[in-house]
């Protein structure tokens, strides 16, 4: 892994094609809530060529940009995003093929933590002090308790549907949030008169003017996508988690699967376009925001800087522990399917198959990081 603050140019069509498989990598880890593509990109040793590019875009400059760069790796991102958000979805429905992701998940990041450690030439007082900093950031910023925080209404909606689970119980689909409803609202799930339940209070859709999801810019959306990538961009704090702490990520997990299916069926949903494409313009400008911040502490404090993401990848792997109780509930924009895995708070493990059968994914997960340092080690040295 270099360190630097600029893209590194695309010199050969193996190196575009590693870009790609960067793109490919990281995009199939942000589909995930607790799996950043700033950790991957650690990993995979691009992360300050990555952020060099991003701070390469300047308008009034386009022949600057790093465009082979992020054309390789948008592409990959673009890609994986839909194709690998229909796997995921189902591997995290299942609780044994859960653990072993995450096992794996964690692997990599103990790795990589271990390969950054390395990297630093001396750990001083300000090196550990911004170590424990970032660990401290990242393991409030994962906390699963600020899944329960709200910035939307919710209501509980009566509601026909095949099999009790638990946000299903006699005819009551529980806490679903207004953005929610809306899009349930345009698919036809409901209609104006169905009741409502506020807390406790009842009424209707029609009494409360929630009107269906339309195919519009939404701003909600660039607020949450400009958030999402600042998150993303930093090692161990997941783009991801922060959409479903926003009351994003179903909406956004759901419009990703209708565009793809439509695609797939050479049609075109507009609706699910529209407000991934809003969330892409936060995206974007958030990118370019957050890059330049990030490029400045490494520029001008480098060693704070590694330490500091060093810390944000150790406080953050609560996220990524395997083992978690679970119940089973309904995703509001997904009703045709049946109840999905949903985690409610880390366990220790059960000593069990699975935990040895664990045990083995994390191993696996840590040779893995370090077959790609022996690849970097081995591209660097020929360089």
């Amino acid at each position: 892994m270099t360190f630097g603050t600029k893209a590194v140019p695309i010199t050969s069509k193996a190196h575009a094609v590693w870009i790609f498989l960067c793109g490919l990598m990281m995009g199939a880890m942000d589909v995930i809530p607790g799996i950043s593509g700033g950790t991957v990109a650690f990993i995979l040793g691009i992360y300050e060529e990555l952020i060099g590019a991003i701070r390469s875009i300047k308008f009034h400059a386009p022949s600057k940009i790093a465009w082979q760069f992020l054309g390789c790796l948008i592409s990959g991102i673009a890609l994986s995003f839909l194709s690998f958000a229909a796997v995921f979805d189902y591997l995290l429905k299942q609780p044994d093929y859960r653990i072993y992701l995450y096992a794996t998940f964690t692997g990599l990041i103990t790795g990589s933590v271990i390969y950054l450690a390395r990297q630093m030439k001396a750990w001083g007082f300000k090196e550990v002090i911004a170590l424990l900093i970032g660990a401290l950031i990242a393991y409030k910023l994962t906390d699963p308790s600020l899944l329960k925080l709200s910035f939307e209404p919710h209501y509980d909606v009566e509601m026909a549907l095949s099999e009790p689970a638990a946000n299903y119980k006699n005819g009551i689909l529980q806490n679903v949030s207004q953005s929610q409803l809306e899009v349930m609202l345009a698919k036809g799930w409901v209609n104006d008169s169905t009741v409502l339940y506020e807390n406790g209070v009842k009424s209707s859709i029609k009494e409360k003017a929630i009107i269906a999801a339309t195919p519009r810019l939404n701003l909600w959306a660039i607020v949450c996508g400009m958030i999402a990538i600042s998150a993303m961009l930093l090692p161990g704090i997941s783009g991801s988690y922060l959409l479903n702490v926003l009351g994003m990520y179903g909406t956004a997990i759901a419009a990703l699967a209708d565009l793809g299916r439509s695609l797939r069926h050479f049609s075109f949903d507009l609706d699910a376009f529209m407000l991934l494409f809003s969330m892409g313009i936060g995206i974007f400008f958030g990118a370019i925001l957050f890059s330049r911040v990030i490029g400045w502490l490494l520029t001008r404090y480098h060693a704070f800087t590694i330490a500091l993401l060093t810390g944000f990848m150790v406080g953050a792997m609560q996220s990524v522990w395997p083992f978690w109780s679970y119940e089973f509930k309904y995703n509001p924009l997904k009703l045709a399917e049946s109840p999905a895995l949903s985690v409610i708070e880390p366990i220790l493990p059960t000593i069990d198959s699975n935990f040895f059968i664990s045990i083995l994914f994390f191993v696996f997960g840590m040779a893995v990081l370090f077959f790609f340092e022996w690849i970097a080690h081995k591209k660097n040295s020929k360089t």
